[in-house]
């Protein structure tokens, strides 16, 4: 049932004016010195993966990858493990949908928190299952902040603060 409210939901969306239902009002240009910051994605819905990559790219982050499901990134963060340094040179945060095939997005934290060499990527969950519940499951696997989907400015703002 919450699946099919949130594809209804990105249905609205991609069928009237992204403004009118997505607030991305107030969102800060990111200080030149984080635009380099490699951000990860992991979102199932085509229009939403686009729509997060956009506002990033137009506050002026340049490394930004997606994936279109939790294996996917969770193949993409972890095969950063043996390089030198710290880990969040590769991977600056990761902002992921909860709900997504192959992984989804509360497994994908889990393992991203529970290996010590990616526990310091800070885990963004953005999506349009965040209630109480949903965020008492996000603060247990280890979700370092949760959005819903309608405040994509407040994710990008956090995001702007935190990396």
């Amino acid at each position: 049932m919450e699946r099919r409210r949130s594809r209804l939901f990105e249905k609205i969306v991609s069928d009237i004016n992204r403004s009118a239902v997505i607030d991305s009002t107030g969102t800060k240009p990111v200080d030149e010195s984080k635009a380099e910051k490699h951000i990860v994605i992991a979102e199932d819905s085509p229009f939403l993966n686009k729509l997060i990559v956009n506002t990033l790219s137009e506050a002026g982050y340049k490394n930004i990858v997606s994936f279109d499901n939790g294996r996917d990134a969770w193949d993409y963060i972890s095969g950063h493990k043996e390089l030198k340094g710290d880990i969040r040179e590769y991977v600056s945060c990761l902002i992921s949908d909860i709900e997504m095939p192959q992984m989804d997005g509360h497994h994908l934290t889990k393992l991203i928190k529970d290996d010590d060499a990616l526990k310091k990527i800070p885990v963004y969950l953005f999506s349009s299952l965040i209630n109480e519940q949903m965020r008492v499951k996000g603060n247990s696997v280890g979700a370092d902040a949760q959005f819903s989907k309608p405040q994509i400015g407040a994710l990008i703002n956090y995001i702007n603060d935190h990396i």
